[in-house]
C-alpha cells in the first residue's frame, strides 16, 4: 500500500497559478491604481484649495474624482492622508519646478536667487490652490500633521540649504547656526508670500521679487572688512 504522504501533489492549473494582475486594454493594475491616486490628488486639491480642508469629506472628494470610497481607501487611510498627500504633491512640484529653473539660471548667488523666487511666486500666483495648500491648510489640523509638516519644511529647507550655501561667502556664516539662518529667509519668504496671497496678489510680481531679493542679497555680501 502506498504511503499517502509520499503520493506526489497535484500540478496547479495554469488558471489557478498567481501571476501578474491582468491587464485591461493595454494599462496595467498598477497604472490604473496610479491613475486613480492621480484623480484623489486632483480632487483634493480642488476641494481644499478653494474651500479648505474642512470640506474634504470622504463623499465630496469621491465625488469630485469620480470614484468609490473603496478607490478612496486603496490609496489613503483617511482624510489626513489625502491632505498631506496632497501637500506633498504640490511641494514635489515646486522642488522639480525650482530645480528647473536653477538649471536655467546663472551660476551667481544673486541670478539663482531671483529665478527661484520667481519660480515659486509665479506658481502661487497661477494656481492659488497650491498657495492655500502649501502655506495654511495643513496646520493646526493635528499634532500628527504639524509633525508632518515640519519634516516636510526641514526637506525643504535642506533642498535650498543645498542650492544656495555653497554660493555664501564663508565668513558670513562662521558664527551663526547655518540651518537657523537659512530657516529664518525660507521663513521670511513664506510670510511674504503669505501676505501677497491674503492681499489677492495685488502688489506687482517685480516689487515682490525685489522685496525678497533684498534678503538674500543681504545674506550673500561679503562682509566689509
Amino acid at each position: 500500500m502506498s504511503d499517502p504522504a509520499r503520493a506526489p501533489k497535484p500540478v496547479p492549473s495554469a488558471a489557478a497559478r498567481p501571476g501578474p494582475a491582468r491587464a485591461y486594454g493595454g494599462v496595467s493594475e498598477e497604472q490604473r491604481r496610479a491613475a486613480r491616486r492621480v484623480r484623489l490628488l486632483e480632487a483634493g486639491l480642488e476641494i481644499i484649495g478653494t474651500q479648505g480642508y474642512a470640506a474634504a469629506t470622504l463623499r465630496a472628494v469621491c465625488a469630485r474624482a469620480e470614484l468609490t470610497e473603496r478607490y478612496f481607501y486603496e490609496s489613503f487611510a483617511n482624510r489626513e492622508a489625502l491632505l498631506v498627500g496632497v501637500h506633498r504633491w504640490v511641494v514635489d512640484q515646486l522642488r522639480a519646478d525650482l530645480a528647473a529653473g536653477f538649471q536655467r539660471s546663472d551660476a551667481s548667488a544673486d541670478g539663482r536667487a531671483r529665478t527661484g523666487l520667481a519660480v515659486f511666486f509665479e506658481m502661487l500666483r497661477a494656481d492659488p490652490r497650491k498657495a492655500r495648500v502649501l502655506l495654511f491648510e495643513m496646520l493646526g489640523v493635528s499634532a500628527d500633521l504639524d509633525r508632518m509638516y515640519q519634516q516636510t519644511a526641514g526637506e525643504f529647507l535642506r533642498f535650498v540649504m543645498t542650492a544656495f550655501r555653497p554660493l555664501m561667502p564663508a565668513e558670513r556664516l562662521a558664527s551663526a547656526d547655518e540651518a537657523m539662518v537659512f530657516a529664518g529667509l525660507v521663513g521670511a519668504v513664506f510670510h511674504i508670500a503669505i501676505r501677497w496671497h491674503l492681499t489677492r496678489y495685488e502688489t506687482p510680481l517685480p516689487t515682490v521679487l525685489e522685496s525678497c531679493m533684498v534678503l538674500f542679497r543681504d545674506l550673500s555680501r561679503t562682509p566689509a572688512v
